[in-house]
């Protein structure tokens, strides 16, 4: 049976100086620890706005980071905001490319839409990045 670990760089109040380095640190750290004792693979979220809920709004450079930090754990995007008018398809495929190069070919990819009910982005990830509804969820 193989075990994978899912991510999401949670961070509790009530923070102190640095907290969210030192929960990056921490992530990179289990990272190689998950490796050391052969996880599958490392997945890591993607959420934007989420405070204490999630660090991790930007998963590909993470991803990346872990990448040149450990040798054998595949490592997972989960999951791209994919909505088009977030994150464009080509963009996420170089994105992905560029990561499966410096993996060493370890990279999964999992794609969303969010789970927000308006369709494309959640309320906080537009709020925060400034996006619009999809035409898809009008």
């Amino acid at each position: 049976m193989q075990v994978d670990v899912f991510n999401e760089i949670q961070d509790p109040r009530p923070w102190q100086e640095g907290h969210e380095g030192a929960r990056i640190a921490e992530a990179l750290e289990q990272a190689r620890l998950a490796d050391s004792l052969g996880y599958g693979c490392w997945w890591q979220v993607e959420h934007h706005g989420a405070e204490e809920f999630s660090l991790s709004s930007a998963p590909e450079l993470l991803l990346a980071a872990i990448s040149q930090q450990t040798s054998r754990i595949r490592l997972g995007h989960s999951a791209v905001l994919a909505p088009a008018n977030f994150n464009h398809p080509i963009r996420i495929a170089e994105r992905a490319a560029v990561l499966d190069h410096l993996s060493g070919g370890r990279v999964e990819l999992g794609l969303t839409r969010s789970t927000g009910r308006s369709g494309g982005c959640s309320a906080s990830t537009r709020r925060t990045c400034g996006g619009r509804r999809s035409r898809r969820s009008r």
